[in-house]
């Protein structure tokens, strides 16, 4: 619905399209809100592209439960929304910062609510938008390390002060200088992004449409982490008659979101944390052209350039978000309006480390070693909403009503396999 600026009495705070799409590389709708509404908490979970956004308009509001706000868009309520809507169909967002929200949504507003609308069409001559980009990204800062020959020189400073012989010699103390292994430079690289987005909209004085097509690509500064997303959305308001008229939104977002190992410390495999702790003296291969291993703690895995080329942890998503309502206005004011909706999501998860790598190796059921460990992972989703609403809006002199009733049915289901790990591969042919 709609009101008054004036007779707004919670704290409602709203972002347009061109403070959007005004930063580019922003492939999540949340990070849109960076910056431009107070008292809300942006955060991305990690610097991997794609990566789902932490948002707290309240703070934190549970302990084990989540903060998380609920998502309506276009009138359709969503439970999560992630890198799969496109930022550049959104013509603008609402955030309802106080508990006023709960009064429209009840429970489910509790954490706040962000209200989305897309773009739609305009009566006139057809109209086709084109908007892109293509960027560089690199690491930002690289943090101060010592070199091979410091790194050395302390390590001899340690056995001295422990009394032990000490591992380097004076004359490979000095060979080493210049020389070494900068680990960040290993595995930190440029990584392109770019975004192509076309549209057309137009319409008659009855019918109004806006269809748009997108494509977005983002590479990670560490290899093999990517998120590339497909995106297509129809928008389509047909006036039947003085007292009917339709409105639709459909959107098909086909994602896959590719996942370095940026997670794990303590020689557990995480690659930035490795990246800054595995000595500098060390080489990326062993003479016989494997992977070395980090040997800071018993546990140590392969080092982290070798875990970010063959580690291979993909994630293929497709979400569907449709909804159509009928308004019928019975009598100036007084409107029904009928609405359905449903939000299908189905995705599929693989992890596949080769032997190449140590967390790839392990043993059968005899103790025999082998090599390649897999697994896949299938889940989905299907939300559907109805809503069916009585609203009236009335001005008499002075002053105004304005009432709304109706009911909402809801039904959820959703499903999840996991296949559990396979172990033993003659080849590395799974990816």
């Amino acid at each position: 619905g709609s009101t008054k600026k004036s007779d707004i009495t919670g704290a409602i705070s709203s972002v347009t399209s061109d403070e959007i799409t005004q930063v580019n590389a922003v492939s999540n709708v949340s990070q849109a809100l960076q910056g431009h509404v107070a008292g809300v908490q942006v955060n991305q979970a990690s610097g991997q592209p794609g990566e789902f956004m932490r948002i707290k308009i309240r703070g934190a509001t549970s302990i084990g439960a989540s903060s998380d706000p609920l998502y309506v868009v276009d009138g359709l309520p969503l439970d999560g929304l992630t890198a799969q809507l496109n930022p550049d169909d959104i013509e603008r967002m609402e955030v309802l910062k106080d508990a006023s929200a709960t009064a429209i949504y009840g429970s489910r507003g509790a954490n706040g609510v962000i209200m989305i609308t897309t773009k739609r069409g305009k009566s006139g001559k057809a109209r086709v938008s084109y908007s892109g980009y293509y960027g560089v990204q690199q690491l930002r800062k690289k943090i101060d390390l010592v070199n091979a020959q410091e790194f050395a020189t302390l390590q001899n400073e340690v056995a001295a002060n422990d009394g032990e012989p000490l591992p380097w010699t004076t004359a490979q103390l000095d060979s080493l200088k210049g020389k070494g292994y900068d680990w960040q430079d290993l595995v930190y690289k440029k990584a392109p992004v770019q975004d192509h987005n076309i549209s057309v909209s137009g319409g008659s004085e009855n019918t109004q449409y806006f269809t748009s097509f997108g494509y977005y690509n983002q590479d990670g500064i560490i290899e093999n982490s990517s998120f590339k997303r497909f995106s297509f959305r129809t928008n389509l308001d047909q006036k039947l008659s003085d007292h009917f008229n339709i409105t639709s939104s459909l959107s098909i977002q086909q994602s896959k979101y590719v996942e370095a190992q940026y997670t794990g410390a303590e020689g557990g495999g995480g690659v930035p944390w490795t990246t800054m702790v595995i000595p500098p003296t060390q080489p990326v291969y062993n003479a016989d052209g494997s992977y070395t291993r980090f040997t800071g703690v018993p546990w140590g895995e392969t080092n982290p350039v070798g875990i970010s080329r063959e580690l291979y942890q993909p994630n293929n998503a497709t979400r569907i978000i449709g909804n159509a309502a009928l308004n019928y206005n019975i009598i100036p004011g007084l409107v029904l309006k009928l609405s359905a909706g449903i939000d299908k999501n189905d995705s599929k998860k693989d992890y596949y480390a080769p032997g190449t790598i140590t967390i790839g190796r392990s043993t059968d059921k005899d103790g025999n070693p082998v090599s390649g460990i897999a697994s896949r992972d299938y889940s989905n989703s299907l939300t559907f909403i109805n809503e069916n609403t009585l609203s009236f809006n009335r001005t008499f002199g002075n002053h105004t009503i304005d009432a709304v009733g109706g009911i909402t049915y809801q039904q959820s289901s959703s499903e999840n396999l996991n296949s559990g790990q396979a172990k033993g591969f003659i080849s590395d042919l799974y990816q």
